[in-house]
């Protein structure tokens, strides 16, 4: 990770000015998951997970995390099977909550109390990143799929314009499938096609 990021600072102009910290890097384990993130963790090897996803799709029934009052239910060291849940609706409208006070909820359970660190840190600005008209955007969280931070959406001086919806046809329909098979970019752009759609 750190080699990739030295080299995007030499070859990706989004990261140019970007100051890195070796120091950052070593809070990290060099494999596995992030320090004490097994706090969190439900770890149940008794239930069968073909079964509850059988139970959960067909009818109501007991959510697994009532297995934490069991007495059988035991959290070891060797993890077996782990199921991380998100789930619940906070301020929908986006008008009641400022968003310092998602990242601090987040923060606080993430980070035990005792810990002088936290596990996760998150920067952000006063501003909200646009999702429209921002050729930055989709290069800047895609590394993989744009490395030298060029070929973005809705660039302004581009000599033909091009619409959002065709380049992100034409990067589907490239012959390498990076885009094809990559894990969020679909799924991304369609709520952007989606949300502007919708606003306009």
């Amino acid at each position: 990770m750190w080699q990739f990021l030295q080299w995007l600072k030499v070859h990706n102009w989004l990261y140019a000015n970007i100051s890195l910290d070796k120091s950052v890097m070593d809070l990290y384990p060099k494999d596995g998951y992030l320090p004490r993130i097994e706090d969190s963790v439900i770890c149940d090897r008794e239930s069968d997970a073909e079964e509850i996803f059988r139970e959960e799709t067909t009818a109501m029934s007991e959510h697994p995390a009532e297995l934490l009052g069991s007495s059988s239910n035991t959290l070891g060291s060797e993890l077996f099977s782990v199921m991380i849940e998100k789930m619940g609706v906070t301020d929908p409208e986006c008008n009641q909550m400022p968003g310092r006070l998602f990242i601090a909820a987040a923060l606080r359970n993430l980070v035990p109390e005792n810990s002088e660190l936290p596990n996760l840190v998150l920067y952000h600005g006063s501003m909200a990143v646009p999702e429209y008209n921002n050729p930055n955007l989709i290069p800047g969280m895609y590394l993989t799929l744009f490395p030298m931070g060029t070929g973005g959406f809705e660039v302004p001086d581009r000599a033909c314009v091009i619409l959002f919806q065709k380049q992100v046809e034409y990067y589907l329909n490239l012959t390498d499938r990076s885009f094809h098979y990559h894990h969020l970019f679909l799924f991304v752009v369609l709520n952007i096609i989606q949300c502007c759609t919708a606003h306009l």
